[in-house]
């Protein structure tokens, strides 16, 4: 089976993210590091929320992109969560209905009150890379650092090439997060999800081949300036 990494599309690298505005209200005390950007823990439920999530842009949407980053980190990664449109977390749940844990938000263009077409979101399931990777068939350097205090080594695993994923432990899901240690986290989709998005449409998303050399259609691959006038949704 093959496999896709999923990761918000870069139009203009200067545009600004959505901005959670009542983050420090939201979120309570002793579940601030699961909604930092390298949170790393095995637990993917957002939980630990005391209000709804109020996010704000300053620019105006004409239509919803399918993913929204609230990470600085690299494109390719979309931090501890992300913002999904309800398009698209509806075409994940048809499709792999234990793939995605989700909770209500707002996202608001201009600081303008309107329905919001958004859910704060995160893949349900997350895999070690070191365990979920076949190294032997997988292009992937690993580097390990120092002990934890409980002894734990630290280790960043970086995946420069095709990646082979242990159907035993991946099985039927359609959609998970990849742990790759103080490197970060990426998200993989299996090819069902992916073929479902590409006929679709949606826009934002970009898919770059996980286990070959495959290519994904221009709408859904890097943002360049070839085509812009179709591939840029304003």
């Amino acid at each position: 089976m093959g496999y896709w990494w999923l990761a918000a599309k870069t139009y203009l690298r200067d545009r600004p993210l959505p901005e959670w505005v009542n983050k420090d209200e939201c979120i309570l005390p002793n579940a601030r590091a699961r909604y930092e950007d390298k949170y790393s823990g095995v637990d993917r439920s957002l939980s630990g929320l005391a209000a709804r999530p109020v996010f704000t842009l300053d620019h105006r949407e004409r239509r919803p992109l399918a993913i929204r980053t609230l990470s600085h980190s690299y494109s390719e990664q979309l931090g501890s969560c992300f913002l999904l449109s309800r398009d698209f977390a509806a075409l994940i749940s048809d499709n792999d209905t234990d793939g995605l844990v989700s909770v209500d938000c707002d996202l608001r263009c201009h600081r303008r009150e309107s329905e919001s077409q958004y859910v704060l979101a995160d893949a349900a399931s997350s895999f070690d890379a070191l365990l979920v990777l076949a190294r032997p068939t997988s292009s992937i350097s690993i580097q390990v650092g120092f002990a934890h205090d409980d002894g734990r080594k630290t280790h960043t695993v970086d995946t420069h090439g095709p990646v082979q994923f242990k159907q035993e432990i991946v099985g039927n899901r359609m959609l998970f997060r990849v742990q790759l240690g103080w490197m970060g986290s990426r998200i993989a989709i299996s090819d069902a999800l992916a073929d479902a998005i590409f006929a679709r449409g949606l826009l934002g998303l970009c898919l770059k081949d996980a286990t070959g050399g495959r290519t994904a259609p221009a709408r859904f691959r890097e943002y360049s300036t070839e085509g812009w006038e179709e591939l840029y949704p304003a």
